[in-house]
């Protein structure tokens, strides 16, 4: 178990296309946050939950915490969590990677953290809501969020720009393209949920 890293589920997106909250979506017998809590709970010593509405989680008995900047997106929930943590280095996960397997989430934190920034790659795509984030980011995000909010240029705020300008390290995740699932597949909308639906129906993803 990691008491040097802390494990921080980001659960404040809006939730617009899937038309419930996401988070609180039932896959089969479980909430999507408690799936990807368990993943976390064997791993990390403090999880964090990052939420504007603390009170809907209070079920996992886990510290919650608000956005610092609010209506602002995953940039903010990463801000709050840094923030809020008690260690430097920090592993982050959105709350509809429900697919996520823990060997990948140990392969991601068991780095020499030499860099700020720790995230994987998968498929030529970065992966910045399933990676490693150093306390050394909150103020560069603290300067990108409020000249972002003076310019009235909100669509900045992401994490990708962060990871532009920060010192980061890239850790490739080679996946068998025979895979019948992707472990960093999020659930956007009603035809995203059914395919994790039936996924857990299926063998595969045990």
């Amino acid at each position: 178990m990691y008491k040097d890293i802390t494990g921080i589920i980001l659960a404040g997106g809006k939730s617009r296309r899937m038309g419930e909250d996401k988070a609180l979506i039932k896959i089969l017998d479980l909430t999507a946050i408690e799936i990807v809590y368990e993943k976390l709970k064997s791993l990390f010593y403090e999880i964090l939950v990052i939420t504007n509405q603390p009170d809907k989680f209070s079920f996992l008995n886990v510290k919650a915490y608000e956005d610092v900047y609010r209506n602002i997106g995953p940039l903010a929930g990463i801000h709050s969590g840094l923030a809020h943590s008690s260690n430097k280095f920090n592993f982050f996960i959105s709350c509809d990677m429900v697919l996520m397997k823990k060997e990948i989430i140990e392969f991601i934190v068991n780095r020499k953290f030499e860099k700020n920034i720790i995230v994987p790659r998968v498929y030529d795509t970065l992966q910045p809501l399933c990676a490693v984030y150093s306390k050394n980011c909150i103020s560069t995000i603290e300067s990108m969020i409020e000249a972002n909010i003076r310019s009235n240029q909100l669509e900045l705020n992401s994490p990708l720009r962060l990871i532009e300008v920060m010192d980061t390290e890239i850790v490739e995740i080679t996946q068998n393209q025979d895979n019948y699932f992707n472990p960093f597949f999020s659930m956007n909308d009603k035809k995203d949920y059914q395919k994790v639906i039936d996924i857990f129906l299926s063998q595969q993803y045990l």
